[in-house]
């Protein structure tokens, strides 16, 4: 089996040259495969041997590797109910960390799991996130999310926090319409959570690490939107937004993208927060009205958008763009070492992409010039710093495994695990 490496950043190798201040950390993401799943997915795994795929092996093997990899958190997906009660959590526990879970709604049976190290951070606060929504499409979905605040156990500053959500997507390729509606969710939960400071013209957010089994390829719409922090949506086919479909395509996205009943803007915020904020900022203008008394004064204008209306009567207009603010980067190339595509998962039917770990970086931009003389540019990183990460397999490493799990990795899916740099 091919070893995987550590690859540092060119940042990350000026760091171990000289430790640089402030709070180093690693985070894992890992799609664990509920032991539920296989039972009633057999055929997937029709390539494995059949004492790989029980629990009571599959468990002593997923530890193992936890305790190699040595993370400082855990974001887990697909953790069983049972086994978070009777396995992780005692077991993780032992090992000095502590968790919360949250379980798919509806009458599933696996969902999330997050673990900090109770010696590197405390948990200031977290949020439990269900996408379902009684009555509300496209939100008819069991899947599930988990936001949570850290704060540094040993740092002389007090100030200093980040923000790690976990979530899983739901995996119908022909639904990117759900897909995106969760994210919705998300995100609106994220800015509520990870917001530092409101003022006047400026929104100030926590650093934020963003993982999970996005159930999305590379470059996909959907990928596009969580990393370039806009996708324009109108017209576009359902099935081309996860990258996953090989179709003729279907139905296209509706306008506007989801119901006035889910509360979230286009920029995914919840509408009630945006208003909430403005009342905390509004300032007195030479009309002698409040920001919210002008918006009411135009609440009438251009009825033929979707609007969110309000107790208060404030009006958020729908537009054809979904938005965020986070600015995210995957801390993964999607370049394995040998130059072949890295995936995240293996199994009887697929090698892919689909788990992620992104974190939020600067609105700043630097020019980067290729090998072929032609310049780009990037986002520069903020006050979260890319250390190194561990590599992940090429599609043909993988396939030269044969199916997943095996006597090594219990898993269908491979771990992603990323070490930052927390400055100050």
């Amino acid at each position: 089996m091919y070893k995987r490496q550590f690859v540092y950043t060119h940042f990350g190798k000026k760091h171990m040259r000289s430790k640089r201040g402030g709070v180093e950390f690693s985070v894992l993401s890992y799609n664990v495969l509920a032991q539920g799943l296989i039972d009633v997915n057999d055929y997937l795994y029709t390539q494995c041997a059949s004492n790989f795929l029980q629990w009571d092996y599959r468990k002593n093997n997923l530890l193992r590797e936890i305790k190699e990899l040595n993370p400082d958190v855990l974001c887990l997906q697909e953790v069983q109910e049972n086994h978070f009660n009777n396995f992780y959590q005692p077991q993780l526990a032992l090992l000095g960390y502590d968790g919360v879970y949250k379980c798919r709604t509806g009458d599933k049976h696996d969902g999330c799991a997050t673990f900090h190290r109770k010696s590197k951070f405390t948990s200031v606060k977290h949020e439990l996130v269900e996408y379902h929504r009684q009555g509300t499409q496209p939100l008819d979905r069991d899947n599930v999310g988990i936001i949570m605040l850290l704060k540094p156990v040993k740092s002389k500053y007090s100030h200093q926090r980040v923000c790690v959500a976990n979530t899983h997507l739901l995996f119908n390729p022909k639904r990117g319409d759900v897909k995106l509606a969760q994210l919705g969710i998300l995100f609106s939960e994220i800015d509520k959570i990870a917001t530092k400071s409101v003022r006047k013209n400026t929104h100030e957010y926590y650093p934020i690490i963003l993982c999970g089994d996005m159930n999305s390829e590379p470059y996909s719409p959907l990928y596009k939107f969580i990393s370039k922090g806009y996708l324009m949506y109108h017209g576009m086919d359902m099935t081309s937004i996860s990258g996953q479909h090989r179709g003729y395509g279907g139905r296209t996205l509706p306008y506007p993208l989801w119901s006035r009943r889910m509360g979230v803007t286009d920029k995914c915020q919840y509408a009630s927060a945006v208003e909430d904020r403005k009342e905390k900022t509004a300032s007195k203008g030479d009309d002698g009205k409040s920001t919210n008394e002008r918006v009411k004064d135009n609440e009438e204008d251009d009825d033929e958008n979707w609007e969110m209306v309000l107790p208060k009567g404030v009006k958020h207009q729908f537009s054809d763009t979904i938005r965020h603010n986070f600015l995210f980067k995957s801390a993964y190339s999607h370049s394995a070492l040998d130059n072949g595509r890295e995936v995240t998962t293996n199994h009887d039917r697929t090698n892919c992409t689909v788990d992620y770990i992104f974190y939020s970086t600067s609105s700043e931009q630097r020019p980067v010039k290729t090998r072929r003389g032609s310049v780009y540019y990037e986002r520069c990183e903020g006050r979260l710093r890319l250390i190194n990460k561990l590599s992940l397999y090429s599609d043909k490493q993988a396939s030269k495994m044969g199916g997943l799990p095996n006597h090594r990795i219990s898993s269908d899916h491979f771990s992603l695990l990323a070490t930052f740099l927390l400055e100050k």
